[in-house]
């Protein structure tokens, strides 16, 4: 099973991992760390520990911002655990796809979970605006 660990500055992990399982119900395999918080949670170490008790098994970690300090601490692992795939850019949509994934081809499910991600994100208001001047062409 994919292990999904969203680390994030402050609470946006928290927030993101409720707000998938509001949708989806409880995750078992979906983790939350908020880092830069009051507790000073040692996210590296935690996501370390993680790795070293899930050597065998697949664990993405999504975070916040590519080039960010949590992304950059947590790209030092790479090397050491060959288990971890770690993608910035976190979103709901990213999150609900990989939980919905297939595991068995986890470069595709990887690729299809970014693309879909970056398909989510569109200007509303200039859809509706094509939209309508399509309906107009049609009369």
């Amino acid at each position: 099973m994919v292990q999904v660990i969203i680390c994030t500055h402050e609470q946006m992990a928290i927030g993101v991992k409720k707000t998938a399982e509001f949708i989806m119900g409880p995750q078992e395999n979906l983790h939350a760390i908020a880092a830069y918080t009051k507790e000073q949670v040692d996210y590296e170490h935690e996501i370390a520990t993680f790795l070293q008790k899930h050597p065998t098994e697949p664990v993405v970690v999504l975070t916040d911002i590519v080039g960010g300090s949590v992304n950059t601490a947590l790209a030092k692992l790479i090397p050491t655990h060959k288990n971890l795939q770690l993608i910035a850019g976190v979103n709901l949509p990213m999150v609900v796809q990989l939980l919905l994934s297939n595991e068995q081809d986890l470069e595709a499910t990887i690729a299809k979970t970014i693309r879909e991600a970056k398909n989510g994100i569109q200007d509303i208001n200039q859809t509706i605006k094509t939209e309508t001047e399509t309906i107009s062409d049609d009369f």
